[in-house]
């Protein structure tokens, strides 16, 4: 069954996941590169989206600026969601090598079986590949916004995109692991989109949360290594992992 709550569901027995004591020593890492991240994309992007604010409600036409009581507060979250992905990607680029340890690891604890990590420059390019991917179609979020009318709907999209690429960023690494490319990983995932998006949305709204925030890369690697296991294994074999 995918469902967006099946989704938030893996995200939070990635979080249970990270405090067992057999995967504390490689948690540290993302954990700490992941805090750093987040404390100087905060500070850099509460300055940026407060000098932006007053310029995006003069694009709205002048018979919809009635409509400013809803694009200031819609704005502020796509903002706040843009700058969380930039920092998330540049984090994930540089913890990548760890994070397939990691997603190693989990898998072995909860199957017994553990794979192989994906070699250290692999995973460098792996991730990299992940971020061309979504600058390809962060181009054509960058047009739809600067289009009148059209842009209202820039918000919502986003938030859909952000949940789609946060998503198959994470759960990148168990199937990395396995030596599935980035397409064969997103041809997964849209096989199993609702669940995806529910994953992604879970997430980025803990990334949101202080002090929260600095725990989600590797709850999100573990959480990531759960939707994998429950996707690809049989019936009988997805009971015994966690819910």
């Amino acid at each position: 069954m995918t469902s967006p709550f099946r989704g938030a569901l893996y995200f939070l027995a990635g979080v249970r996941l990270v405090f067992r004591p057999e995967l504390r020593r490689f948690v540290w890492v993302p954990l700490l590169v992941n805090t750093v991240l987040f404390l100087l994309g905060g500070w850099y992007g509460v300055k940026q989206i407060a000098s932006m604010l007053g310029w995006v409600t003069t694009l709205l036409p002048s018979w919809l600026h009635w409509l400013n009581w809803l694009v200031g507060p819609f704005f502020i979250i796509s903002m706040v969601l843009v700058f969380f992905s930039l920092f998330t990607a540049l984090a994930n680029l540089i913890a990548s090598p760890f994070n397939s340890y990691l997603s190693a690891e989990v898998e072995g604890l909860l199957t017994g079986n553990k794979p192989v990590p994906e070699d250290p420059s692999h995973a460098i390019m792996n991730e990299l590949e992940k971020i061309f991917y979504a600058f390809k179609w962060f181009v054509w979020f960058v047009v739809l916004f600067f289009i009148p009318v059209v842009n209202t709907l820039f918000s919502p999209l986003w938030f859909l995109f952000s949940a789609w690429i946060i998503a198959v960023g994470y759960c990148d690494y168990p199937m990395a692991n396995h030596a599935m490319d980035g397409r064969a990983v997103r041809r997964h995932m849209r096989r199993n989109l609702g669940t995806t998006l529910g994953f992604g949305a879970a997430v980025m709204l803990a990334m949101m949360v202080p002090v929260v925030n600095c725990l989600v890369m590797p709850a999100a690697v573990a959480g990531g290594t759960v939707f994998w296991l429950k996707t690809r294994e049989p019936e009988t074999h997805r009971d015994a992992l966690p819910a």
